[in-house]
């Protein structure tokens, strides 16, 4: 039996004033455990992955993966890669990512240089318990063209595109990215 999430009690847990570097160790020290770290400017929010949130974002992934098939686009999966950039003081694990306008970039690539390979062109974000960081503006201000988000409250999967003002506007549907 699946215990409900109890909403009066915060799935994660923030901290403040935590320096980059600190950040880096923790991240790299956790790589392998089943917490997502998301960081934005001395915040580093600790959030433990349920059950619940890697059914939904494999679905999606699935979903994605067969899109791309069916139009015959070239994809790259970075997965939940840990997206870093130091510039921006912002990193954050998406829940998966995808290179698809950009493949031919990282195509060969064993390991990705997010300060200086372009970010993935399309993320999903599952937003199961929210935490208390902006994770959406941190993917606009990492430049993320494409972002998919499933709201559980909604039931729903929303869809949205990078503007050229680097805002996020929703659009109707998903537009797949050509190369």
């Amino acid at each position: 039996m699946n215990a409900p999430i109890n909403a009066a009690l915060p799935q994660y847990l923030l901290l403040e004033d935590v320096p980059w570097e600190a950040y880096e160790k923790m991240s790299d020290a956790l790589s392998d455990r089943s917490v997502r770290m998301t960081y934005d400017r001395g915040a580093l929010e600790i959030m433990v992955v349920s059950h619940q949130r890697d059914w939904v974002k494999r679905l999606v992934g699935r979903m994605i993966e067969r899109l791309a098939e069916e139009l015959g686009q070239p994809i790259k999966s970075a997965g939940s890669t840990t997206q870093r950039r130091r510039p921006a003081a912002r990193g954050l694990e998406p829940d998966e990512s995808y290179y698809l306008a950009n493949e031919p970039l990282v195509r060969l690539k064993d390991q990705l240089d997010f300060e200086r390979d372009p970010p993935p062109d399309l993320v999903v974000e599952v937003d199961i318990t929210s935490g208390a960081l902006d994770r959406v503006g941190m993917y606009a201000a990492m430049k993320m063209p494409e972002l998919w988000r499933y709201d559980h409250v909604n039931d729903e999967v929303l869809f949205y595109l990078l503007d050229e003002q680097g805002a996020y506007q929703r659009a109707d549907a998903a537009k797949p990215s050509r190369s």
